[in-house]
């Protein structure tokens, strides 16, 4: 986020192995920081399901065609993002930080000056 907010190095690129976990939790927290409501950001992280749906099928039936398995079925939650996944990672921050916004300032250290240069840069 304090390089979103500084514009070093933009464009910037973030990712994780499958790019909707922490990809995804990164990319929620980003939305909320720029005021945008936690409801859409929540249908922004689940969308996921919709663009990686088709090559999530194809790796399943690679799986299967190569014979590494007779059901690549139980891979299915390993490779969607679920409401249930989302909910548990708020539920975290909110035990741990009481809410968001602190997880913002406490939890990662961004005072208003880092929040207010991300929404500069990211909103029009």
């Amino acid at each position: 986020m304090r390089a979103l907010a500084s514009g070093d190095g933009l464009p910037l690129l973030y990712h994780c192995t499958s790019g909707k976990d922490r990809t995804g939790w990164a990319a929620y927290l980003v939305l909320l920081a720029l005021g945008v409501p936690e409801a859409t950001a929540r249908e922004d992280y689940l969308a996921s399901n919709t663009f990686r749906a088709a090559a999530d099928a194809r790796t399943r039936e690679g799986l299967k065609a190569a014979g590494m398995t007779e059901n690549p079925d139980p891979l299915i939650p390993l490779r969607e993002v679920r409401a249930e996944y989302l909910d548990a990672a708020p539920a975290e921050v909110r035990k741990g930080y009481g809410c968001l916004r602190a997880h913002f300032t406490d939890g990662l250290g961004l005072d208003s000056r880092t929040v207010d240069g991300l929404r500069e840069r990211m909103l029009l």
